[in-house]
């Protein structure tokens, strides 16, 4: 048995003239890639598989606020959900478009640990130890929970990957569908 599909000459030159230019399709694809992202940072995991939590306390995030001058805020100490802090990772979501691809990523530097996880080191400067004993002054209750801070001159902390770009059944789908809607069929 032979199964057998012509394309006419005029179908031909229209699909000719789209794939030398994707952009209307791919704009569209990176649309729905950055919605998936962010549907992931809702849902707090990647299709069925949930991100671990972020620790309480936030080390890394209390050893940052107290480098800064800044005492820590009650949310470090808070089971949180994770990568949406501040909000920024999620929101520096980009896109990069060519005629025939389209890439969505992030500029931040710890955006790659969050995706891939990974072990990074934090320091506790001078600042922050002054910062620290200021703040421990004046929150007493708190000496239990961050004395220790200053008994180590390096805290490694390991951070699970928690995948935001990355692509899913439903984005694999949708995605076939915007192509099939370009091309005028159905993939």
């Amino acid at each position: 048995m032979t199964l057998r599909f012509d394309i006419d000459q005029g179908d031909k030159e229209a699909i000719q003239r789209k794939l030398s230019d994707l952009r209307p399709a791919l704009s569209e694809i990176g649309i729905e890639m950055v919605a998936s992202a962010e549907e992931t940072f809702r849902k707090q995991a990647l299709a069925n598989k949930p991100w671990l939590g972020r620790s309480v306390p936030n080390i890394a995030g209390i050893i940052s606020d107290l480098n800064r001058g800044a005492n820590p805020p009650k949310r470090r100490f808070e089971a949180r959900p994770a990568g949406v802090d501040t909000g920024k990772l999620r929101q520096s979501i980009s896109l990069l478009l060519t005629n025939n691809s389209v890439k969505a990523y992030s500029r931040l530097s710890y955006s790659k640990k969050f995706q891939e996880g990974g072990q990074s080191t934090h320091k506790l400067t001078t600042q922050g130890k002054e910062t620290l004993k200021r703040f421990l002054e004046r929150n007493r209750g708190m000496r239990k929970t961050l004395g220790f801070l200053f008994k180590k001159k390096v805290f490694k902390i390991t951070q699970p990957a928690r995948p935001f770009l990355a692509p899913t059944k439903e984005l694999e789908n949708n995605i076939l569908e915007i192509l099939g809607d370009y091309f005028g069929g159905e993939l």
